[in-house]
Formats: structure tokens, sequence, C-alpha cells
């Protein structure tokens, strides 16, 4: 029989970032018309959109906003939504630049099935159905100079949104 280990607990690695708080900011949504008949429709999986993203960035935390202007097919949902969602996430023992670099290239990732749940759950609560987003290159999509960026205080403090 073998005896447990007594090893000591592992501290965590450097550089660890963890999603703090997550929240819908602006939610727009409207009914433009009336969809055609199946029999007329083309293209129903069509869905067209704009996208932004921005973050604050303080010392230990990054306040990263994400934003979408929607319109799906209009033949099939005639819908325009818009939707804007802040993430802060922050660093236990990681540079300025590794949550930078976080910032940029993952925190849009990670908030994204949270946008898609989103579009989802309102326009299924919707008379002409249920509009899902596809899966996206969240790195192609937020390219660098789709980005605007701010410096944030460090934790503790409260900021306006990015």
């Amino acid at each position: 029989m073998a005896t447990p280990s007594k090893a000591k607990p592992k501290a965590a690695p450097t550089g660890v970032v963890s999603l703090e708080r997550l929240g819908v900011t602006r939610l727009s949504f409207l009914e433009t018309g009336a969809p055609l008949p199946v029999d007329q429709r083309q293209r129903p999986d069509e869905i067209t959109f704009a996208a932004g993203a921005g973050f604050r960035l303080g010392s230990d935390r990054a306040e990263v906003k994400v934003e979408f202007k929607i319109t799906p097919n209009q033949d099939v949902t005639p819908y325009a939504i818009e939707i804007e969602m802040i993430g802060e996430f922050t660093i236990k023992d990681g540079s300025k630049d590794l949550l930078d670099a976080f910032a940029r290239n993952n925190a849009p990732a990670i908030m994204m099935p949270y946008v898609r749940q989103v579009v989802h759950s309102i326009t299924a609560a919707a008379r002409y159905g249920a509009v899902t987003l596809p899966l996206l290159n969240t790195q192609a999509l937020f390219r660098d100079e789709n980005w605007s960026v701010a410096e944030a205080p460090s934790s503790g403090t409260k900021t306006d949104s990015p």
C-alpha cells in the first residue's frame, strides 16, 4: 500500500489571469419588419456584423469591452441587434505587458460565448426565432487597429467603463 504524499501545495504559477466580473452594459434589440415566406428566402444562415473592442489597462487588471452590431438575414429574422459587454480580468504575479497581451488576444475569445448566449436568448423570445452567432476567430476579428486603449488605475479603484 502506497503512503500518501506529503508534498506541499504548489503556489499559483506566475501570471495567472482571472475573470473577476462579466456583464452586458448595452443591449438593443429591434424588430425591423417581417420575414419572407419560406419559399422566397435566400441564404437563411447569413449574418453580418460590425465589431469593436477596447480596454482599460491597470498594473494588475484590465477591463475589456467588446461590442457588436448584428444584422441577421432580414428575409428570415428581421432584427437589428447591438450588444456591448465588459469583462474585468485581474492578474496575479504577472507583468503589465503580460496582461496587455492577454487582454488583446485571449479576453475577447473568453467573452465571445457569453455574447453568443445573450444574443441567442434575447432573440429566442422574439416572434421570428432565435439568432445563433457563428463561431468566430476573435484574433482576426479584433486586430490591433480595431482596439481602443486607455489607462486604468490598479485594483480597488472604481473606473468608468472602457
